[in-house]
């Protein structure tokens, strides 16, 4: 079912991603294929994760800003190799630290805040309406099934 599900997904997001291609070569810009390719990823692994359209692609504010702190926060990952004083800056709050504070938390609340609209969902449809085909919703089902 899952397997089935991601297809569809994935193919769904292959057709969005040749449209904006096809649009960009219309109007002669220039694109940046490595920029579309990761929006692409992250529209799809989203929505077979948490059965929610994250909409990086096709720009909807909400999904534009967790995209950009979820970049940011993984690029201050690989910088603390070559920054010997990360941890005094996690430390004191200050600089990429404090950056990487204020995006893991609006990370948090957005993927906090999903979850909570899917449970929400569940005890007001019940299971039968729900979506079952998204990694989420199946943890969801699987942890109201056990109580």
């Amino acid at each position: 079912m899952l397997r089935n599900y991601s297809s569809r997904v994935f193919n769904n997001s292959t057709v969005k991603l040749s449209q904006i291609i096809s649009d960009f070569a219309s109007s002669n810009q220039i694109m940046d294929i490595q920029d579309l390719m990761m929006k692409s990823s992250m529209d799809s692994i989203f929505k077979i994760g948490f059965g929610v359209e994250l909409g990086v692609m096709s720009r909807l504010e909400e999904g534009k800003a967790f995209s950009k702190a979820f970049d940011e926060a993984s690029c201050q990952i690989i910088y603390r190799y070559f920054d010997i004083f990360w941890k005094v800056k996690r430390f004191l709050n200050v600089g990429s630290e404090a950056t990487m504070k204020k995006n893991i938390q609006l990370i948090d609340d957005f993927v906090y805040a999903v979850i909570n609209r899917r449970i929400k969902q569940l005890t007001e449809q019940g299971l039968d309406i729900l979506e079952k085909e998204d990694i989420l919703s199946r943890f969801l089902i699987e942890k109201r099934e056990t109580l």
